[in-house]
């Protein structure tokens, strides 16, 4: 009800033309997964109380991986990113100079980031593959993930007699596309 208050001040942090696709907050920091002249896009950070994305700080720059989603936690801001059809996580600590910094999955395969809390340490992942149903993994105390067993894979979700490779190959037009390649073993 407070936020219809007509006291209530708003004010716009980005616009449509900034090119922000999502957002995360750590306390004044915040932010931004954008695409403003970053085709795979990048993750900057600049003030909740004082945005400025002229001089918002590059948090990840733009690079061969395609950043799809940020997501606050109280440990760090994770970063979800896809190499081709891999998926890969990274965790970028709460400190001006950060960097982000790969983290250890328990399997490979398409990674999605299904809930974090800024009030709790670490994310709660899916991985899926093209031979595995997708499972669910939550972190330990010591950063190690976990299958949570939400997910049981059922007759047909792991079969062992088929694998997948995922590779790199040139096109027609000499630009290399992911090519993913499952077969019997």
């Amino acid at each position: 009800a407070r936020m219809l208050d007509a006291k209530v001040k708003w004010r716009k942090l980005v616009d449509a033309s900034d090119g922000v696709t999502g957002f995360a907050i750590h306390g004044d920091d915040l932010y931004l997964l954008s695409h403003q002249d970053a085709l795979r896009f990048k993750v900057l950070r600049t003030s909740v109380s004082h945005p400025d994305l002229e001089n918002a700080a590059v948090v990840v720059a733009p690079g061969r991986e395609i950043v799809t989603g940020i997501f606050a936690a109280k440990d760090a801001l994770y970063v979800q990113a896809r190499d081709g059809t891999a998926g890969k996580l990274y965790r970028v600590a709460y400190a001006k100079d950060a960097q982000p910094r790969p983290v250890a999955l328990p399997a490979s395969g398409d990674v999605d980031v299904a809930d974090s809390d800024p009030r709790m340490p670490g994310v709660l992942l899916s991985i899926g593959s093209w031979t595995r149903v997708a499972a669910y993994y939550a972190q330990d105390k010591s950063g190690k993930f976990v299958d949570t067993g939400l997910q049981e894979p059922g007759r047909f979700g792991a079969p062992d007699s088929i694998e997948s490779k995922e590779v790199m190959v040139k096109s027609w037009d000499g630009i290399e596309v992911p090519l993913s390649i499952v077969s019997p073993k």
